[in-house]
């Protein structure tokens, strides 16, 4: 579990930069490499390691402290008298586990974006069931281009592995031409 939280704020450092530095610059090639490098990175950082030497000075811990009642008098044994000692108890502090409050966040976390995930691909596979043989069509052999605008709820303009839905509402041929091309560089 250590190793997924360091994994996951590495991922989250390395995410923010390229969020706020990089995604807007055209180089499509240099942002690929910076993804798959910086995902490299978030798998090997919390590997690593290193080593220091502290020296830590232990205190004895104090004796407790012990009070003695009174003597009970017609309980002895004898000639001698019991004494009953007591500890006087101190109340503890709470104490919160934070290695556990942060596995519940991050579980919690991975739980709802797995919902998210769950949820966008059921729309895509719903998308793919939903179309007809007739709005879609190939091109480039292996891509099949889905028509989604005749739909009640229009989609945007997206590609999934080796399917591009277009939407060619308010769309002309030219932007259509170029949707197509900018899907097809992603599929």
């Amino acid at each position: 579990m250590d190793y997924l939280f360091k994994s996951s704020i590495c991922m989250t450092v390395f995410y923010g930069l390229y969020f706020l530095s990089f995604r807007r610059l055209s180089f499509h090639a240099l942002n690929r490499f910076y993804l798959l490098a910086s995902l490299a990175l978030c798998l090997t950082i919390p590997i690593l390691s290193y080593e220091r030497e502290e020296v830590v000075i232990i205190e004895p811990n104090p004796v407790s402290e012990i009070t003695y009642s009174e003597e009970i008098p017609k309980q002895s044994t004898g000639n001698q008298a019991i004494n009953i000692a007591s500890k006087v108890i101190h109340p503890q502090s709470l104490e919160i586990d934070w290695m556990q409050v942060l596995t519940i966040i991050y579980l919690s976390g991975m739980s709802i974006m797995l919902l998210f995930f769950l949820r966008n691909i059921l729309i895509i596979l719903k998308s793919l069931t939903s179309a007809s043989l007739s709005d879609r069509y190939e091109q480039n052999g292996n891509i099949i281009i889905s028509i989604t605008g005749r739909s009640p709820k229009p989609q945007s303009n997206a590609s999934f592995f080796n399917y591009i839905f277009l939407n060619p509402d308010n769309l002309n041929p030219h932007e259509q031409a170029l949707i197509i091309a900018h899907e097809s560089f992603h599929a």
